[in-house]
């Protein structure tokens, strides 16, 4: 037997450079933290890929909210200068309104003097048709007792070359008579005549005005 195989002797030979083989227990230790390394770096990469997309996702949130916000500011902008060229056309409707509403009055106004003026005229030429009717009956009362006139004219004179003729005493006195009936009748015919005369020219004149 053996003396280094005896229990309670130590073996008097060695490897040297080989490493002590760990025991069992050890081993499965190492395992164990091995593998919580492991899941910790998983959670933790998987950690970063979410916070990561988080901030893609709100970065593209803000990104869009940007747009959207220089939207409204443009769409903003616009209807401010809608707003104001609506109320400067207003404005000038306004205007072009009171100017329609002034002319308006203008042409009423005018109008009414229109109106006036010519009822005015109207009446002015009733009053000169009256008038010339009147004067056309004067000038025909004119030619008629001008011509009753005339006719008296002419038989006194007829009568003063008969009495001319005649140159007794008695005949001069007779012709006396008719001399002073014929100035009579020349005295009343000259009137008449000088008014059948003018006459026509006073129609003339209020013709024309």
């Amino acid at each position: 037997m053996d003396p280094s195989t005896e229990p309670g002797t130590l073996p008097t030979h060695t490897t040297v450079g080989e490493p002590e083989p760990s025991p069992p227990g050890s081993a499965l230790c190492q395992t164990e933290s091995r593998g919580t390394v492991l899941l910790q770096l998983l959670e933790f990469k998987t950690s970063l890929l979410e916070v990561v997309e988080e901030l893609h996702i709100r970065r593209d949130a803000e990104t869009r909210f940007e747009d959207q916000i220089s939207t409204l500011v443009l769409e903003k902008q616009e209807l401010e200068w809608e707003k104001v060229k609506y109320q400067v056309s207003a404005e000038l409707k306004d205007k072009e309104i009171n100017n329609l509403k002034e002319g308006l009055k203008a042409l009423q106004l005018l109008k009414y003097n229109l109106e006036k003026k010519s009822s005015e005229l109207e009446q002015k030429l009733a009053l000169q048709s009256r008038s010339k009717d009147s004067h056309l009956n004067q000038l025909r009362e004119v030619e008629k007792r001008f011509g009753v006139l005339s006719r008296q004219c002419a038989a006194v004179k007829q009568a003063h070359e008969k009495l001319e003729q005649n140159e007794s005493t008695g005949g001069k006195v007779v012709d006396f008579s008719f001399e002073d009936n014929l100035l009579f009748i020349e005295q009343e015919c000259v009137p008449l005549a000088m008014g059948a005369i003018n006459l026509p020219t006073r129609l003339v004149d209020w013709s024309d005005a």
